[in-house]
């Protein structure tokens, strides 16, 4: 365990979830497997996916999964098209809301690379001991700084 994986820290992310989820409950229904540093981002993230919704009220967003994989951001969803697919006007309508929620998760997933996934400062993609975090200097917990081949960060 690290010196800042304690029950409190626990207990202020499970809040943190808990006011997300509380915000978004028609979109939040699925918990988090990742640290509360990347809450803020999901917390905008879903915001825009409320304000795509909008635009099409018969569109939908099914949310599967949550988390920190390699040291990046995951959001696992489907926004599958409604039944109504026989309205021209209503399928640019849906494929406009799928465009600007995917377009909402490029831009969550871009600053997460760039924020550290335990407190939401500034952080960098880490390695140690073969385990990937995006993390700060106070929280790197030993990992070292990664650039992987190929990346323009």
């Amino acid at each position: 365990m690290h010196d800042w994986d304690m029950d409190e820290y626990r207990a202020k992310q499970r809040e943190a979830y808990e006011a997300i989820r509380a915000k978004h409950p028609a979109l939040v229904t699925r918990g988090f497997s990742c640290f509360a540093g990347w809450f803020p981002i999901l917390d905008s993230f879903f915001g825009e996916v409320e304000g795509a919704l909008v635009e099409a009220p018969q569109a939908r967003f099914d949310l599967w999964r949550v988390k920190e994989k390699f040291g990046r951001l995951r959001v696992y969803y489907v926004a599958p098209r409604s039944d109504a697919t026989s309205d021209d006007s209503q399928v640019v309508r849906e494929d406009n809301v799928r465009r600007r929620i995917d377009e909402a998760y490029e831009r969550a997933e871009q600053e997460a690379k760039r924020t550290c996934d335990v407190c939401g400062e500034a952080g960098a993609l880490r390695v140690r001991n073969g385990w990937f975090a995006t993390r700060c200097e106070e929280h790197a917990d030993g990992g070292v700084p990664y650039r992987p081949k190929g990346d323009a960060e």
